[in-house]
């Protein structure tokens, strides 16, 4: 991997960075809903293959959500690799104070909330690993991704890229 610089220097490696940057992957969807009230995946994922056991991963997910009804309704949104939820996400409260680990929660129907997170993940493997957007709607009303949630006639993509850190 080669960086170009305006000053016309580059960096054949990001070795010059203090790391190593191995793979980098993108995957985007367009809007995802659900009522369940347990995790689903939402079909956002990224399949990648670590170069070694000591390999890191930054996963970056960007998207806006909301739900079918005014602020009773909630969706909550996970990441995991595999069927692991990745460590660092919070413990969330919703109305049913049930949704541990998770990284955002949006509510209202006329609102749109960022689904958004950074986190560093060390799956110590080399073999094939699955990172995987989740969300569930504990109230039962129906939850949107990449949507409004009282209008459906926009839908806005979401975002997942993974690097891997050698």
């Amino acid at each position: 991997m080669t960086i170009h610089f305006g000053d016309s220097t580059s960096i054949t490696t990001a070795t010059g960075l203090g790391a190593n940057i191995g793979q980098v992957k993108h995957n985007h969807i367009g809007g995802f809903s659900t009522s369940s009230s347990s995790y689903v995946d939402t079909l956002l994922n990224i399949s990648i293959t670590p170069a070694s056991t000591s390999s890191k991963f930054i996963i970056l997910i960007n998207g806006v959500g909301s739900t079918s009804s005014n602020d009773s309704g909630q969706g909550v949104f996970r990441l995991v690799r595999d069927s692991t939820t990745v460590a660092n996400q919070s413990r969330l409260i919703d109305n049913n104070y049930q949704n541990e680990h998770a990284f955002a929660v949006v509510e209202g129907s006329r609102e749109r909330y960022p689904v958004t997170t950074s986190l560093l993940d060390s799956p110590n493997t080399t073999s094939s690993i699955t990172y995987k957007l989740r969300m569930a709607s504990p109230q039962g009303s129906t939850a949107y991704l990449g949507r409004w949630g009282i209008n459906n006639d926009w839908t806005v993509s979401t975002y997942m890229t993974v690097f891997e850190i050698l």
